[in-house]
């Protein structure tokens, strides 16, 4: 069979990538296919205003020595330190490192992916068994196929369910205004409450070489009610809600408003992660923080654990 030494990875996310990686790292090539532009998955940055603005994950810990290794400075990350947050309103319970990248954090899906095979722009609508063993996807031929996607598109792709399961959306903007960071602005990065409607606010400018000229730029991320009950209204509705809130908790003049950009994460995390997980066919591995959770380093992590698993397949 035609390149049936490979293993196609579908999801360049971090867990797809991870898992890619630790796979050549064994001698065992893969492909991997995104449907997206870009690398990282939920770890995304998007370049806005001339600006870099981290719009999924806002920041990156670490635990396991091997992960952190990716974080060092020499490979331009940064931490942002405990008291620029506020945890409502207390600092963070631990003093973990907090991690970004100078240009970005989806630096860490470019990272992650040197050296692999990675096919950008390439939808994965299904997976085709092959007679006598192994899989075809999209034209290629692969003795195991990863699925590094979230479960609702896993079960499209496979036409089966994986599993009990929730996963939440959320609902994102990027707001700008003019001049440099003031007040509440100055004193902190991240404003969260919990039990907000905006869960999540973050001045981008406490992020050395993020944001050129004087503007100031806030990421807002809403709460899973907030985004579950707007998830299908015109974004124009809920980001003007999303932002009024915003400028009353950093004090902001709505004057010096000037431009808004949204984003839908309509599978942002997951609440209940995998469970009872249903019988795949052989050589079918699925990944990701649906298995861990909701974190870079554990999506991460899957992806090294499921690369185990497949070079097992692999050797049987």
């Amino acid at each position: 069979m035609k390149d049936s030494s490979h293993v196609i990875v579908v999801g360049a996310g971090i867990s797809g990538l991870s898992c890619a990686g630790t796979l050549k790292r064994e001698g065992i090539g893969s492909i991997v296919l995104e449907k997206s532009r870009s690398l990282g998955g939920r770890c995304a940055t998007r370049r806005w205003r001339n600006h870099r603005v981290d719009h999924g994950a806002q920041y990156v810990t670490a635990r396991n020595p091997d992960f952190l290794s990716l974080l060092s400075e020499k490979n331009g990350w940064q931490t942002l330190k405990p008291e620029l947050f506020d945890f409502d309103g207390q600092l963070p319970s631990d003093d973990s490192p907090r991690f970004y990248h100078e240009e970005g954090n989806n630096t860490l899906g470019r990272q992650l992916a040197a050296g692999l095979d990675v096919r950008l722009e390439t939808q994965v609508e299904s997976v085709e068994s092959l007679l006598g063993g192994g899989w075809k996807v999209n034209g290629l031929c692969a003795r195991a196929v990863v699925l590094s996607v979230p479960a609702p598109q896993a079960e499209r792709i496979l036409g089966q369910e994986v599993g009990e399961w929730t996963m939440v959306p959320c609902l994102t903007a990027l707001c700008a205004y003019t001049g440099k960071p003031s007040g509440m602005a100055a004193r902190r990065y991240a404003i969260s409450r919990d039990s907000d409607m905006l869960t999540w606010s973050a001045c981008e400018n406490h992020k050395a070489k993020r944001v050129a000229g004087e503007e100031q730029i806030f990421v807002l991320q809403a709460s899973a009610e907030f985004s579950q009950k707007y998830l299908e209204e015109p974004h124009e509705v809920w980001a003007s809600i999303l932002r009024a809130r915003a400028e009353e908790i950093w004090e902001l003049n709505p004057a010096t408003h000037l431009e808004t950009w949204t984003h839908r994460w309509r599978y942002a995390r997951y609440t209940q992660p995998l469970s009872s997980p249903a019988s795949l066919p052989q050589g079918i591995f699925l990944t990701g923080d649906m298995f861990r959770k909701s974190r870079v380093e554990d999506a991460w992590l899957a992806g090294c654990e499921t690369a185990s698993r497949v070079i097992e397949y692999l050797a049987s």
